[in-house]
Parts: structure tokens; sequence; C-alpha cells
């Protein structure tokens, strides 16, 4: 079936409150899953994040664990693909690659006015063109790839070793304007992630990349999240206060600093 016009895409934020699907509990793995699967509320800090990613050609998000970013993405990547773009998302795990095709998949299935002409676990491809790739690190992925008019997602970026080598490799040849880099994390310590965040305020870049706009959320703007689901997250951290504060607060920080 061939996307048909009454599918728009002109709005966003429409676009993200009609198709963002999802689960409100994780996945776990071994277990059969029986979770409903489910239209999810396109929530205010949502909306900023969007707005900011809509707004501008380099963004950088700060956020907190369960704050279900990646289905944002994907949402957002859904998006993308209906526009007839190229996205191309980048994690630290096949695992992750894996799961954020999923998400997608899902989310285009539910869509009677879409089909996938190319469906692995690693890739997608709508039938109007526009196509999903993923990739964990490797600084060649680019080399031969023509990414004008495309979205580049780069999710746990804290955690990937040599994410100045990845954007070394995009920012080193030619970046039009028309593509998108969105960089994405939980805090990991004074990493270059946390560099390009801090290069963002800025008034002019310190580093070799260009400056990104940047936000930060965190369990305190996600309605989800209540203070029993904190308290609940809080124990299953053995109660250390230096996790909560990396992983719940988003907070960047050095684990020496606390020795």
């Amino acid at each position: 079936m061939k996307i048909k016009k009454r599918f728009k895409v002109n709005n966003v934020h429409q676009f993200m409150k009609k198709h963002k699907f999802g689960y409100t509990k994780i996945k776990k793995r071994g277990v059969k899953d029986n979770r409903d699967y489910k239209k999810l509320k396109y929530f205010n800090f949502e909306k900023k994040i969007i707005k900011l990613i809509d707004k501008n050609q380099l963004s950088l998000i700060v956020k907190s664990r369960q704050m279900h970013f990646s289905t944002l993405m994907a949402a957002y990547t859904f998006w993308g693909l209906a526009k007839r773009k190229d996205v191309y998302y980048i994690s630290n795990s096949r695992h992750l690659n894996e799961l954020f095709v999923e998400k997608v998949r899902d989310m285009i299935n539910k869509n009677k006015n879409s089909s996938l002409t190319i469906n692995n676990k690693r890739n997608l491809s709508l039938n109007n063109g526009g196509s999903l790739m993923t990739y964990s690190f490797n600084p060649e992925m680019f080399y031969s790839r023509d990414i004008k008019n495309s979205i580049i997602i780069i999710d746990e970026a804290a955690f990937i070793d040599g994410l100045d080598v990845i954007l070394d490799t995009i920012f080193g040849r030619y970046c039009p304007k028309t593509t998108q880099v969105i960089i994405g994390s939980t805090p990991n310590g004074y990493e270059y992630f946390y560099e390009l965040y801090k290069d963002s305020f800025n008034s002019s870049s310190q580093l070799k990349s260009p400056k990104f706009k940047s936000i930060k959320v965190n369990f305190q703007d996600n309605p989800l999240q209540d203070e029993e689901f904190i308290n609940h997250i809080y124990k299953s951290m053995n109660k250390s206060w230096m996790s909560f504060r990396q992983e719940i607060l988003g907070d960047f920080f050095n684990y020496r600093e606390c020795e």
C-alpha cells in the first residue's frame, strides 16, 4: 500500500500526538511480553525537546533515565521517514539498535497509510523512499554516504568511545544545513558529551565541532515519574546518591570527586 495524500506530515507536534505509540513498562528479557501497546501521551517536556530539534540543525539533549527518549526519537524518526528522509541511528550497542528499529517498525505498522519495503533487525525503508539505518560505533560509516537531507541520531552518546571522531567525520566533510544531528544521553562523567553541552552555552564554539543547541530534562519533568517510582529506583541503586544524581537527576560529575 502506498502512502496516501491524507497521511499528513506538515506539523511535527500533531504528528507526534497521533503516532507516538509504545509501552508504559520496560520489556524484560526471557519473559513473555504481555504488555499493552497503545498511544502514549505527548508531554510538555517532550514537546520542548521536539521544538528544539525542529528549530535547530544541531541539537543536544541531556536526560535522566526512564524519560522514554528512544520512544520519542522513534516517533520523530517515523516523521522523518514520512518526509522521505534518510535517518541514521547510532548507539553503543547492537541490542539498542535492534530495539530502536522495533519501536519504529511498530509505529509504522499502526498506521494504515504506510508500508515497508525493507524490514529487518537493523534497517527499515518506507515505500516513499525514506529509510532508517542503524549502526554501532564506526567512524567510517559516513565516508561513502550522502547525508544531504538526512537525520542523524546519536543515542547514549556519553557512553560512546570516540564520539568526537564520529562528529569529526560528519562535520569534516560537507554537512549541509538540511542535515540534522541529534545527540542525546544520560551523563557519564566529564566526557566529550559534557564538553559539547558546556560549549552550547558559550557565545562561540570552543571545540572543533560546531556549537549545539541544548536542553536538559530529568524525572521532575516527567509526569509518569511520581514519588513512589523515584523511591523504587533509588532503592534499586542501593540508595547510592552518586548513582541517583547521575541517572535520575541528570547531573554531570565524576565519581572520583566523591572518593
